[in-house]
């Protein structure tokens, strides 16, 4: 099993209230699935939403990007960025 470091920025880290976290994965999952499982266990559906970006190792990714927790070393969760 392989520890890595989840970060929550803005108004996700307000929501949880922490800014991390560290996890443990005992197998590769997606973005979307790691989402579902975050989302499912602080009661937090809108987590899981499609509109909550995910970095991988400081590297924008998508919701079917893997995280491998041999190679992974931090997953990080920010709401949608907007602004003019």
């Amino acid at each position: 099993m392989a520890k890595i470091k989840v970060v929550y920025f803005a108004s996700i880290k307000e929501m949880l209230g922490k800014d991390s976290e560290v996890i443990e994965l005992d197998a590769s999952l997606s973005v979307s699935d790691l989402k579902e499982r975050l989302a499912s266990q602080y009661a937090q559906p809108e987590l899981a939403s499609s509109k909550t970006k995910a970095a991988i190792d400081q590297e924008f990714a998508r919701d079917g990007d893997i995280i491998d927790p041999l190679s992974v070393t931090e997953v990080a969760f920010f709401p949608p960025v907007t602004g003019g």
